[in-house]
C-alpha cells in the first residue's frame, strides 16, 4: 500500500508544477482475466472470468500529443476452474495504478490514442464462488488467508489503445488494454524445491469521460 501511496503523492507534486492544462474523469469497464501459471498443466485447468472496474483517470499533456495519464482504479480479477461436479470460481479486488505514457494522434473526427506504461496494485480482498448443481456458494476470504496464499502487492505492464471524441466541454473515451502481470501473486512454500508462480493476464474494456480543468 506505501508503494500505491508514494506513486499518488508523486503524481500530485508533478500536478502542482504542470503549467499545462490537465484533464479529470471517470471510467469503466469489463475485465477478461486470468492467471497464468508457471505449472503448465495448470493453465490447461484454468479459465478466463468476466469481471469489472472503475476509478479515476488524470491526463496531463507534456506536449501536444504527448500526455502521462496515472489512473486509481478499483478491478477484479481471477480465475474459474471448470469441474464434472463442480465449478470454482476465485475473485481477487485490487487497488490499482497504472501511470501511462499516451499518444495521441488528431484526425478530423476523432483523437486516436496508444498508451502504455506501469502499474502497481494492491490486493483489499478476495473470495471464492462454488457453483453446484446450479446453486452458487460464496465464501469470503478472511485476511489471515489472503496473507498465507496470495502476495498482496502486484506489479507489471499495460498498452493499447483507443480513441476520444469530443462531446460537451470533454471528451468521451474509448479503449482497449491488455495488462501483462510481472509479480508472482501466490505465495509458494518454502519447503518446495520447485517454486510455484501465477501472473494475472487481463484484456480489458472501457469507456469515461475526460473534462478540463484549471485553465
Amino acid at each position: 500500500m506505501r508503494t500505491i501511496i508514494t506513486i499518488i503523492v508523486a503524481i500530485m507534486a508533478i500536478t502542482l508544477h504542470s503549467n499545462a492544462q490537465i484533464s479529470l474523469g471517470l471510467k469503466g469497464g469489463g475485465n477478461l482475466s486470468s492467471v497464468h501459471f508457471k505449472d503448465t498443466s495448470e493453465n490447461r485447468i484454468a479459465k478466463s472470468i468476466v469481471s469489472f472496474f472503475t476509478g479515476g483517470v488524470m491526463n496531463i499533456p507534456v506536449s501536444k500529443q504527448l500526455s502521462i495519464q496515472p489512473e486509481l482504479l478499483f478491478t477484479q480479477k481471477g480465475l474459474s476452474i471448470p469441474d464434472a461436479w463442480i465449478d470454482s470460481r476465485l475473485n481477487m479486488n485490487y487497488l490499482e495504478v497504472p501511470v501511462l505514457l499516451k499518444r495521441t494522434f488528431k484526425t478530423k473526427t476523432v483523437k486516436i490514442c496508444v498508451n502504455g506504461g506501469p502499474y502497481a496494485a494492491y490486493l483489499a480482498g478476495a473470495n471464492a464462488v462454488a457453483t453446484l448443481d446450479g446453486q452458487k456458494e460464496r465464501v469470503k476470504m478472511e485476511a489471515e488467508d489472503i496473507n498465507s496464499t496470495f502476495q498482496r502487492f502486484d506489479y507489471g505492464i499495460v498498452g493499447g489503445t483507443g480513441f476520444l471524441l469530443k462531446t460537451g466541454p470533454g471528451d468521451i473515451t474509448f479503449d482497449a488494454r491488455y495488462e501483462f502481470g510481472l509479480g508472482n501473486i501466490e505465495k509458494s512454500d518454502p519447503e518446495m524445491e520447485v517454486k510455484d508462480a501465477a501472473h494475472n493476464r487481463v484484456f480489458s474494456l472501457s469507456a469515461g469521460y475526460l473534462i478540463p480543468i484549471g485553465k
